[in-house]
């Protein structure tokens, strides 16, 4: 194993809650880039909302942009439980001090 050079830090391994962050904000993007597409696909012609997504696959258009909605509300949930600390309320409401 070779040290690191001085002045260099070390290069940090990634931990499990780092990988967990990670995968959960990738899902949330895709998933809400997914249910914005359904979403223009239905402002922009309705009757396609039947049409399958991938021909391969049979799973229509809306159902994609439903299970992409709630991939996207699930990741966000894990994100905002695995905070440390509440950023909406002020540590005084909390019982805290700065």
């Amino acid at each position: 194993m070779t040290r690191p050079r001085a002045g260099r830090p070390a290069p940090e391994q990634p931990t499990r809650a780092g990988c967990l962050r990670a995968a959960c904000e990738t899902v949330a993007l895709f998933g809400l880039l997914g249910w914005l597409y359904v979403g223009v696909v239905a402002a922009a012609d309705i009757e396609r909302l039947d049409e399958r997504l991938i021909h391969a696959v049979p799973l229509r258009i809306d159902t994609a942009g439903a299970i992409c909605f709630i991939l996207s509300v699930a990741a966000f949930l894990v994100l905002d439980t695995r905070r440390d600390r509440c950023r909406w309320s002020s540590p005084l409401r909390r019982g805290g001090r700065r």
